[in-house]
C-alpha cells in the first residue's frame, strides 16, 4: 500500500463533507459496491455511513452496464448538490495465472469499459471523481486478509463489491 499516495489522497478529502467509493462490476453475481463516507477525520465510527449495491437483473452484460450507469446517475442526481468526492477502483492487470486468465477471458476489458461508464456518469455532472489504482488501497493483500482487516475495524462484513468499497474507505481514513 502506498503511504505517499494515501496522503496525498487525504488532503484532496480536506475540501470535501463525503466521499463516496465504488468498487465496479456488471457480473453475473454481484455487481457495483458503494460505500459512503463522511470525511470528518476524528469521528469515531468508522462504519460507513450507507453501503449498497448497484444491480441489474438486464439479459446482457451490455444493459447490465447500462442498468448499472442509469443507477448510479439516479444516485449522483440526488447527491450532486452535496460536496463529495469520488472514487472508483482503478483496474489492473496482474501478472499472474489469475491476471491473465482474466486478461485472455475479456474480464478485465470488461471491468474497465464498466468503469470508464460509471466515471463518465460522475464526470458528466462535473463532479471530482479519482480513479484509485488497486494497487494503492489494497496492496498485496488478499481478499481474506482485507475481510479479516474490515471485520476488526468495523465490527461486521459486508459480500463482495460492496465490501471492497468499504475497504477502499477504510484505506482512504487511513485504517485499512
Amino acid at each position: 500500500m502506498s503511504s505517499k499516495a494515501l496522503v496525498t489522497y487525504q488532503k484532496m478529502l480536506r475540501d470535501y463533507d463525503y466521499f463516496i467509493t465504488i468498487d465496479p462490476g456488471a457480473r453475473d453475481k454481484g455487481g457495483t459496491g458503494v460505500a459512503v463516507f463522511d470525511t470528518e477525520p476524528h469521528c469515531d465510527n468508522y462504519v460507513p455511513i450507507e453501503t449498497y449495491q448497484l444491480e441489474s437483473k438486464a439479459p446482457t452484460w451490455l444493459r447490465k452496464v447500462d442498468e448499472i450507469a442509469n443507477l448510479l446517475y439516479h444516485k449522483v442526481c440526488d447527491n450532486h448538490h452535496k460536496k463529495i468526492l469520488w472514487f472508483i477502483e482503478r483496474p489492473q492487470f496482474f501478472n499472474s495465472f489469475k491476471g491473465e486468465t482474466a486478461a485472455k477471458s475479456d474480464s478485465l476489458f470488461k471491468l474497465c469499459f464498466v468503469t470508464g461508464r460509471l466515471y463518465g456518469v460522475i464526470r458528466s455532472f462535473n463532479l471530482d471523481c479519482v480513479l484509485l489504482p488497486v494497487n494503492d488501497w489494497k496492496g498485496q493483500l488478499s481478499k481474506r486478509m482485507v475481510s479479516t482487516r474490515i471485520k476488526r475495524i468495523c465490527g461486521k462484513n459486508w459480500k463482495g463489491d460492496v465490501e471492497d468499497a468499504v475497504g477502499m474507505g477504510l484505506y482512504l481514513k487511513g485504517l485499512l
